[in-house]
């Protein structure tokens, strides 16, 4: 088992690694991606402290400061802040369950701080700003409305909605409940 904090964006730079490729990393933030080849080699390997942020954007053009706090998190190897204002311990809590914001205003602020540069950072790459927000296609659905037809569909999706909606909160009273059998 490795304690490292890797993630999705470090796989190009560890894939060029190991093709023995000299691609630069796209940039040289602490929220960039960066090679696992050394701690893949060996666990023991320094792998410097980090945070993780993820940042669900979509909002209709013009609202970027509006979803700024929505739908995002950003982690550190201890801590990880939810929507600015639950803060969990990932040590103790790996299902999230406890919100300790208020216990550690100190840590809630750190991690504000961190995200705003990341925010700021991050506008000049926002190139969907001002475009027309569509829906996308889903070509699975438009073929099972030719197939079925439109009344067809719209019982077979709200279905689907309900069952997704079950789904998930199946799968989090099942990480709660890991998360409580590991206290």
């Amino acid at each position: 088992m490795c304690d490292k904090m890797v993630a999705h964006l470090d796989f190009y730079l560890t894939f060029a690694d190991l093709a023995g490729t000299s691609v630069k990393a796209p940039g040289i933030k602490p929220w960039d991606g960066r090679s696992m080849l050394s701690v893949l080699e060996d666990f023991n390997n320094p792998w410097p402290s980090r945070f993780l942020i993820t940042h669900i954007g979509r909002w209709n053009s013009g609202e970027v400061e509006k979803h700024k706090y929505k739908r995002f998190s950003i982690k550190n190897e201890k801590y990880s802040l939810v929507n600015n204002t639950e803060l969990y311990d990932l040590a103790n809590d790996l299902g999230q369950a406890t919100n300790i914001a208020s216990e550690y205003p100190e840590v809630v602020q750190q991690l504000q701080k961190q995200y705003d540069v990341f925010w700021n950072d991050i506008q000049p790459h926002l190139v969907n700003e001002g475009l027309e927000r569509t829906r996308p296609v889903q070509p699975y659905f438009t073929l099972y409305k030719d197939a079925f037809g439109k009344e067809a569909f719209d019982i077979a999706n709200e279905k689907g909605k309900k069952d997704r909606v079950e789904y998930h909160e199946r799968r989090i009273a099942r990480m709660k409940g890991s998360a409580n059998a590991q206290n």
